[in-house]
């Protein structure tokens, strides 16, 4: 738990992304470096928590569902990830919800 988000998310770019489709590549690392890493790089992992995630994906009010979807789908498999390297037990996004999805004209 004494580890910082930003060592375990070095891991998953270098190990994970070359696994993926190239265009979910490209999102992946543009939604990556453009959201998640500077806003949790510097956090222990153990700090990061269910309120915590989902406070902060409540700040993004700009953003689309899909791309807040996409945000809480991206941090979810960095998770599962450190799970499977056994740094974390449990996996903080399952239970972070991104909110209704609302048709773009009322």
């Amino acid at each position: 738990g004494q580890i910082r988000f930003g060592e375990v998310l070095a891991k998953y770019k270098s190990s994970k992304i070359p696994l993926l489709a190239e265009s979910t590549k490209g999102k992946y690392l543009s939604h990556i470096d453009r959201h998640i890493e500077p806003a949790f790089r510097d956090l222990k992992i153990a700090e990061i928590d269910t309120p915590t995630i989902q406070a902060w994906l409540n700040t993004k009010t700009t953003l689309s569902w899909a791309t807040k979807t996409d945000l809480r789908n991206i941090l979810s498999a960095i998770f599962t990830a450190a799970d499977e390297w056994k740094i974390v037990s449990a996996n903080p996004v399952a239970k972070v919800k991104v909110g209704r999805r609302r048709a773009v004209y009322e």
